[in-house]
């Protein structure tokens, strides 16, 4: 039997996801965020006319840490086609963390510090890593959550470049 308080649960959860999939075929939100790495702003239309994987983590999640490897293999696979993996961290301005995430696992790609309307920008944010892949031409093309495995991001690069 449901209770009013599962039925609660579950519409806020079909809800949330809902909000989540429904950029999946849309422009991809633009963004201007501060870099970790350069200390300057970065524009969301640097990245025009390249497909990119945008991914929101955070240095303290273990799945985030587990998929860091794959993403600094991708982005040194197709960087010279045309692709990039940027990254929004969500270490709520923990700069020093995410100075030494990027140490720990030799990151070759950009780190940008999130904000809250950038997580609004992308239909809110509720699950970490959360990652989408954006072609050339702008538009989302998939949404992950969770871990992605070096496998499975092989494979959706290289049907967007």
């Amino acid at each position: 039997m449901i209770t009013k308080k599962m039925f609660g649960v579950m519409v806020i959860v079909l809800t949330l996801c809902v909000s989540t999939f429904s950029l999946a075929g849309t422009e991809m939100p633009p963004f201007s965020l501060k870099s970790v790495q350069s200390g300057k702003m970065i524009d969301s239309s640097e990245y025009k006319d390249k497909a990119v994987l945008l991914t929101f983590f955070a240095t303290w999640c273990p799945p985030c840490r587990q998929e860091a490897p794959a993403l600094v293999e991708v982005q040194k696979e197709y960087a010279d086609q045309g692709f990039s993996v940027v990254a929004i961290s969500m270490d709520q301005g923990k700069i020093d963390d995410v100075e030494k995430f990027i140490d720990e696992f030799s990151v070759n790609y950009p780190i940008l510090m999130g904000d809250y309307d950038i997580i609004q920008a992308y239909g809110g944010i509720y699950t970490i890593p959360t990652s989408f892949l954006v072609d050339k031409s702008g538009n989302v093309v998939k949404m992950y959550q969770g871990a992605v495995s070096h496998s499975e991001l092989v494979k959706d690069i290289s049907s967007v470049l």
